[in-house]
C-alpha cells in the first residue's frame, strides 16, 4: 500500500519540478510532437467503458490489514459493477421494448389499412393550419373584436349614426365658416357706408360754404352796381337746393344700408351662437365615441367591422379545426393504445415517424446504436464482476486461514445493499 502512495507522490513531485514544467510548456508550443494517430470515430450513443487504470487491487498486499482492505475494495467494485449491470439491463430491456413497438407500428399499417397513418397525417395538417392561422390570420385588436361581437346586431346603426354625426359636424363647421365670412363682409360694408356718410357731410358743408360766398358776392354787386344779378342769384339758390337734395337722398340711402347691416349683423351673431352650440354638442358626442371605441373616424371603425367579419369566419374555421383535431387525436390515441405498446406516449408525441419513413429509419438506427452500446456496457461490467470475484477466490485459496474473515466481509457487503 505504501508503495502505491509513494508512486503517486512522486508523480506529483515530477510535475511540480520547474524543469519538467518548462519541458511541458515546450511540448505545448510544438503540438506536432504530441500528435497521436487518429482513432476510429464511434457513434454518440455507442458508449465504451474506459480502460481501467492500474490500481492497488491489481497486486495482492502483504499485511493482514491490507489484505482485508483489498477484499473490501474488490467487493465494492463488484457491487458497483453489479449496479451498473442492472441499470444497463433495465435500459437494454426498455430499448428492446421500443424496438418491438417500432415493429408493431410498422405492421399496423398493413393490418389497419393505414388508419394510423391517416390520422397521424390529419393531425399534422390540422396543426399546420392552426399555426398558419395564428401567424397569418386577420389581425384585429381583441378589445375591438369583443366590442363588435357584443354589438354585432347594432353595428350598422352605430356606423350610420357616427357617419351622420361626422357629416353634420362638417356641415356645421362649413356653415360657421360661411357665417363668419358674411359677418366680416357686413362689418366691411357698414364701415364703408359710414365713410360715405362722412364724405357726403363734408361735400354738403363745402357746397353750402361756396354757395354762401357766391350769393353774398352777387347780392353785393347787385345792390352797389347797375348790373342785375337776380337771375344768377335764383339759379345759384336753385343749384344749391338741388345739390343739397341729392346729397340728402344719398345720405338717407347709406343710413338705411347701415340699419339693414345692423339687422343682418344681429342675425349673423345669433346664427353663430346657435351653430357654435350645436357644433360643440355634436363634436363632444363624436369625440366620446372615438375615445370609447379607440378609433379616429368612422372610416376606421368601418374597416374594423370588415376585419371583424373576416376574423369571425377564420375563428369559426379555427374552432372547427380544433374539434376535428380533437377527434383525430382521440382516434389516433385509441389506435395506439389498442396496440399494447410498452410506451404509447412516445408515439403520441412522435407521430411524424408514422408517416415519414426517414424519421422511422432514423429512430430505428438510434435504437440500434443504443442497444449496441448497452451490450458493450453489460459485457464490460460482467467481466469486471468475474474479474474481482476471481481475485477474492484466489486470495481465499492462497490464504485459507483468512477464509472465514473474508466470507464475513463479503456477507457485510451483501447485507449493506
Amino acid at each position: 500500500m505504501k508503495v502505491f502512495s509513494r508512486k503517486k507522490k512522486k508523480e506529483e513531485w515530477q510535475w511540480s519540478d520547474s524543469s519538467n514544467y518548462k519541458r511541458y510548456e515546450q511540448l505545448n508550443k510544438q503540438p506536432e510532437l504530441l500528435q497521436k494517430p487518429e482513432e476510429p470515430k464511434t457513434m454518440e450513443t455507442e458508449r465504451e467503458e474506459p480502460v481501467m487504470p492500474h490500481d492497488r487491487r491489481e497486486e495482492i498486499p502483504h499485511s493482514r490489514q491490507e489484505k482485508m482492505q483489498y477484499v473490501r475494495d474488490c467487493c465494492d467494485e463488484i457491487l458497483e459493477s453489479s449496479a451498473r449491470l442492472t441499470e444497463a439491463k433495465k435500459e437494454y430491456k426498455a430499448v428492446n421494448a421500443y424496438m418491438e413497438d417500432v415493429r408493431r407500428v410498422k405492421l399496423s399499417e398493413e393490418e389497419d389499412g393505414g388508419q394510423l397513418a391517416y390520422y397521424s397525417r390529419r393531425i399534422q395538417n390540422l396543426r399546420k393550419d392552426q399555426e398558419s392561422y395564428r401567424n397569418y390570420g386577420t389581425k384585429i385588436p381583441e378589445n375591438m373584436y369583443q366590442y363588435i361581437s357584443a354589438n354585432e346586431k347594432d353595428m350598422s346603426v352605430i356606423l350610420k349614426e357616427l357617419h351622420d354625426d361626422e357629416n353634420y359636424m362638417q356641415a356645421l363647421k362649413t356653415d360657421l365658416h360661411n357665417i363668419e365670412g358674411e359677418k366680416s363682409a357686413l362689418i366691411y360694408e357698414q364701415k364703408d357706408c359710414q365713410k360715405k356718410i362722412a364724405g357726403m357731410r363734408t361735400i354738403a358743408y363745402v357746397i353750402m360754404g361756396a354757395m354762401a360766398v357766391v350769393l353774398g358776392g352777387m347780392f353785393y354787386f347787385h345792390l352797389n352796381t347797375d348790373y342785375d344779378f337776380t337771375i344768377g342769384i335764383l339759379l345759384s339758390i336753385l343749384g344749391t337746393a338741388l345739390a343739397v337734395a341729392l346729397i340728402m337722398v344719398y345720405y338717407q340711402k347709406n343710413v338705411r344700408e347701415i340699419r339693414l347691416n345692423e339687422k343682418k349683423m344681429k342675425k349673423a351673431v345669433g346664427l353663430l351662437n346657435k351653430y357654435r352650440l350645436l357644433y360643440a354638442n355634436v363634436k363632444s358626442r363624436v369625440d366620446y365615441t372615438y375615445k370609447k371605441l379607440g378609433v379616429r373616424n368612422s372610416y376606421e371603425l368601418n374597416n374594423y367591422w370588415r376585419l371583424y367579419l373576416t376574423a369571425k369566419k377564420e375563428r369559426q374555421a379555427y374552432h372547427g379545426m380544433s374539434r376535428e383535431l380533437d377527434e383525430a387525436q382521440e382516434q389516433y390515441d385509441l389506435l395506439i393504445d389498442s396496440m399494447g405498446l410498452s410506451d404509447s406516449s412516445v408515439w403520441k408525441m412522435q407521430m411524424e415517424a408514422v408517416t415519414d419513413a426517414s424519421v422511422m429509419k432514423e429512430m430505428e438506427d438510434s435504437l440500434n446504436r443504443r442497444k449496441k452500446g448497452l451490450r458493450k456496457t453489460m459485457d464490460f461490467n460482467k467481466k469486471q464482476i468475474e474479474k474481482y470475484k476471481e481475485k477474492v477466490k484466489d486470495l481465499t485459496r492462497k490464504e485459507p486461514d483468512l477464509a472465514e474473515e473474508i466470507l464475513k466481509i463479503v456477507e457485510e457487503r451483501e447485507n449493506s445493499l
